[in-house]
């Protein structure tokens, strides 16, 4: 059976306590970035690991699509690409984001 789960903590330190309980024992560990109570491009390095045994999905989804994410949609989706440039195997993306940015 393939598993994945979801982190939505509120607090970095929580995200990474969740993660290291669960690496290597669910196929799919998806960071819900857009419960962080705050977050910018620059926070991930703390946020994402370098290495994992699961793979690593990341989502940060707006209010408009029923997330948690108050931002602007520039920060939204720099916050995204910044994930994707550190590694991460999957960005969960809304169609409403445009396809310029999922082509890219």
């Amino acid at each position: 059976m393939r598993i994945a789960i979801s982190i939505c903590e509120s607090k970095p330190l929580l995200v990474k306590k969740t993660f290291n309980k669960w690496d290597g024992k669910v196929e799919i560990i998806e960071f819900r970035l857009d419960y962080l109570k705050e977050l910018n491009p620059q926070d991930l390095a703390a946020i994402l690991p370098p290495k994992a045994q699961s793979r690593i999905l990341v989502t940060n989804r707006s209010e408009e699509e029923g997330g948690k994410f108050c931002g602007s949609e520039e920060e939204r989706l720099a916050i995204l690409l910044q994930a994707q440039k550190m590694g991460v195997d999957y960005l969960d993306i809304e169609l409403a984001s445009g396809k310029s940015f999922i082509d890219n």
